[in-house]
């Protein structure tokens, strides 16, 4: 055998078939590196031939950040993930890497000249693009895994400015009657093992490496030297290679049967797209026995702890002749707690649409199992205590107490970065937490302990036991997996660019509304996310149809993108809002996302009658039509929410300070 091209001065190393595809330092996949390296051409990915080279004039409109190699130096160690060996790359990398994406996106979803049947592919491209991104923008990794997020970024950028030169430009040709053999494009062409197809792409200007037997018959100009692919790319296997089995099917879905697709959507599932952990829904939990029921009550409901944040009262009700000043715990009976009913906090305001909706709840029993959240519910985070005062001129009856608070502040700080990791991260079990489990991470102490003898009945051991493992699978979560050390009130850390110890934790309002605006935002972000799959099965749906479906989610708060999203960028989002009230001026900059959230909605059961037909386009929304659909969509969400978790969602908020 022997390769010819009639169009092409040059002849590259030809990429043979492999049973592994190897991802290298650089994170490319050497010969196989398709946005880099031509390949053999395949039944419906002619555009794989039409990616542009650096050098072409559709490359020089790209960013070059597309072809710079990423290795060790463009990575920096990130001292506040906890977990050792995460990191991050460079911000401007980053930046230019995010920036080159939209570029391309924005080029492609430009075209107008094509029907959507040929639109389709790119759309999906554009979906895993934008995960990759927010991997790469989110979430802390390893040196390997983030240069192959990175070089995953470019070779889905270039994939999709091949698509977009082949529906712009190279289909016009094949549909033409002319010969553009003349006018060669300086694109990376491809590897043809048959005639007619050599013949197409020499017509339309596409470069072409033909495969044909060594005949006498065949003429030969010039005799070039092979170019092998280390002459470009990194040829040094990474630690670990990515496998891939070309009879493997992976649940794509409307792509050809190519190994090109298939490593692309197994790798962007195994590095870009991890999934959220679900909440488990009423229906799942087992009634409490007759056994339970008849044991002794708890002394406190929920978590049956001495360190249940209550209200304090300065005048406490049905009590007279208290001294003004003074102040008095009052315990409320029955299983009043933040997570059964609305309390208003002392740091911020909860949005009216919201609070009104939360209030009409009521106050619900208490659950029969541990309620679980995502990350630190806010009200461990919005109590006072000796060292961290609520603000001057709050209402008394809104205060509560809990005198561990400013070192569950402090300590937050410390952790947060791996709290959020956790929640994507293959290797940790990143589940939803009891609130007595965020207790225990927030105070800190990540040593195992053993369990002590407890006096009393066979129901107070097992309590007592049960407390002790909850309390060391934290210790083990913290301390073994993420190498956290103990607490230690002297610890000084890094709250984006902002040190904080011990007493800047206590006392600064900044430090406080940020990790409470924080945890509000990220709790309510995966409880939309857990609320939908419990209203939408999708284990079984194909891996494309679920990233979609997320994606549209993540359009609630923002940007489509993917579950990944749930991490707010602080640096960007801390001053975005789109729970906006009527009375707002700025209304109308919540309509798409209300909009967003209405079409979410539409596959939930019991929707709103009130919710069908509503005007498609931003401009045929009055106020009036805002405020009565954010009122049903509020509470149908809330409603939908207690139903299947016996718990008050966490809500939205604004940012408290300006």
């Amino acid at each position: 055998m022997c390769v010819t091209s009639p169009n092409a001065g040059w002849i590259p190393e030809y990429p043979v078939d492999r049973q592994v595809v190897k991802t290298f330092t650089d994170g490319r996949w050497g010969v196989r590196e398709y946005s880099r390296w031509p390949q053999l051409l395949t039944t419906g990915m002619v555009h794989l031939a039409c990616i542009p080279t650096p050098e072409s004039v559709i490359g020089r409109t790209l960013r070059a950040v597309l072809w710079q190699t990423f290795g060790p130096p463009d990575w920096l160690e990130d001292r506040s993930a906890a977990m050792p060996e995460l990191g991050m790359l460079d911000e401007k990398v980053v930046q230019e890497l995010e920036a080159a994406a939209e570029d391309t996106i924005a080029k492609y979803s430009a075209i107008r000249s094509q029907p959507q049947r040929h639109m389709e592919y790119g759309n999906q491209l554009v979906l895993i693009l934008r995960q990759c991104v927010e991997r790469l923008r989110l979430l802390p990794a390893t040196v390997n895994v983030a240069v192959a997020v990175a070089a995953h970024v470019q070779r889905l950028s270039l994939e999709l400015a091949g698509l977009h030169c082949y529906l712009t430009i190279v289909l016009p040709r094949m549909d033409s009657s002319s010969d553009f053999r003349l006018d060669v494009l300086q694109v990376l062409g491809a590897f043809v093992n048959n005639a007619a197809g050599a013949t197409t792409l020499v017509r339309v200007g596409v470069p072409v490496f033909y495969l044909q037997p060594l005949t006498t018959k065949v003429k030969v100009w010039k005799v070039v030297p092979v170019r092998a692919v280390g002459d470009v790319l990194s040829t040094t296997p990474m630690s670990v290679p990515s496998n891939h089995d070309p009879r493997e099917y992976i649940g794509a879905v409307n792509l050809t049967s190519n190994w090109n697709t298939h490593m692309v959507v197994a790798l962007s599932r195994e590095l870009c797209a991890p999934s959220l952990p679900g909440l488990p829904s009423a229906s799942l939990l087992s009634p409490p026995s007759e056994a339970s029921t008849s044991k002794r009550p708890r002394s406190q409901p929920l978590l049956g702890s001495k360190d249940l944040a209550l209200p304090v009262h300065t005048r406490p009700p049905g009590k007279k002749g208290t001294a003004i000043g003074t102040k008095k715990v009052h315990r409320y009976s029955g299983a009043r707690h933040p997570s059964c009913e609305h309390t208003p906090s002392p740091f911020y305001d909860v949005p009216q649409v919201w609070a009104s909706a939360l209030r009409d709840v009521g106050l619900l029993q208490q659950a029969p199992h541990a309620v679980l959240y995502f990350y630190p519910p806010p009200f461990l985070l919005d109590t006072e205590s000796s060292l961290a005062p609520a603000p001057d001129q709050t209402p008394p009856d809104i205060v509560r107490r809990d005198e561990k608070v400013h070192r569950y502040l402090h300590n937050l700080v410390r952790i947060r970065e791996f709290c959020r990791a956790r929640l994507f991260d293959p290797t940790i079990d990143g589940k939803a937490m009891s609130i007595g489990e965020w207790r225990a991470a927030l105070w800190g102490d990540y040593t195992n302990k053993d369990v002590p003898s407890v006096q009393g009945s066979a129901a107070d051991q097992k309590r007592a036991k049960r407390r002790y493992e909850e309390k060391n699978a934290i210790a083990r979560l913290f301390g073994n997996v993420a190498h956290v050390k103990s607490y230690d009130e002297a610890n000084v850390v890094l709250l984006d660019d902002r040190l904080v110890d011990k007493e800047v934790a206590a006392r600064s309002r900044l430090v406080r509304v940020q990790l409470l605006w924080e945890a509000h935002e990220i709790n309510f972000r995966c409880d939309v996310m857990a609320l939908d799959r419990a209203m939408v099965p999708r284990d079984e749906w194909p891996i494309m149809h679920r990233w979609e479906r997320e994606a549209g989610i993540s359009g609630v708060w923002g940007r489509k993108a993917g579950a990944i999203s749930v991490l707010p960028d602080t640096s960007v989002e801390l001053f975005r809002f789109y729970w906006l009230p009527c009375t707002d001026p700025r209304w109308r900059v919540g309509v798409p996302c209300l909009q967003r959230m209405v079409m979410l909605m539409r596959r939930w059961t019991d929707f709103p009658e009130a919710l069908r037909q509503l005007p498609k386009h931003d401009e045929d929304w009055g106020v009036d039509l805002y405020a009565r659909v954010q009122a049903e969509v509020v509470r149908f969400y809330v409603r939908s929410f207690v139903s299947k978790f016996h718990r008050l969602p966490i809500p939205p908020i604004m940012y408290p300070i300006n």
